[in-house]
């Protein structure tokens, strides 16, 4: 490779694309579409602002079920989005049960359980 180009391993030239446009004012909105590949190269490459944005649009949209944005709250430490979820889930206790039921509870790290479990008081 030359001097005019970087080689970025298990980088999508699309994702990254988009990841630098919705870091220019004006450019593209996070949105559901892009939200998730937003938040792993943002998590990989250290935006903390666009990790925050993506996490205030999780926490403000539901185009995302619960399970999958405990996933994401998981994976990418996104406290503020987790207790969004688990708050959700105190006031809808039947959802516990679906959500511990669902392929993702299975990923979910030990802390992450414990504070569903927890809500079961």
């Amino acid at each position: 490779k030359g001097k005019d180009e970087v080689e970025m391993k298990d980088v999508i030239y699309e994702e990254f694309v988009s990841l630098l446009h919705v870091m220019y004012p004006g450019m593209e909105k996070i949105m559901h579409r892009n939200v998730v590949n937003i938040l792993k190269l943002a998590d990989r490459f250290q935006i903390e602002h666009l990790i925050k944005k993506s996490e205030k649009h999780l926490i403000k949209y539901d185009r995302f079920d619960i399970p999958n944005k405990l996933l994401l709250a998981d994976q990418y430490r996104l406290t503020a989005l987790k207790n969004h979820c688990v708050g959700r889930l105190i006031h809808h206790p039947s959802e516990i049960q679906k959500l511990k039921s669902s392929p993702q509870f299975a990923n979910f790290s030990d802390a992450m359980k414990a504070a569903i479990t927890s809500v079961l008081g």
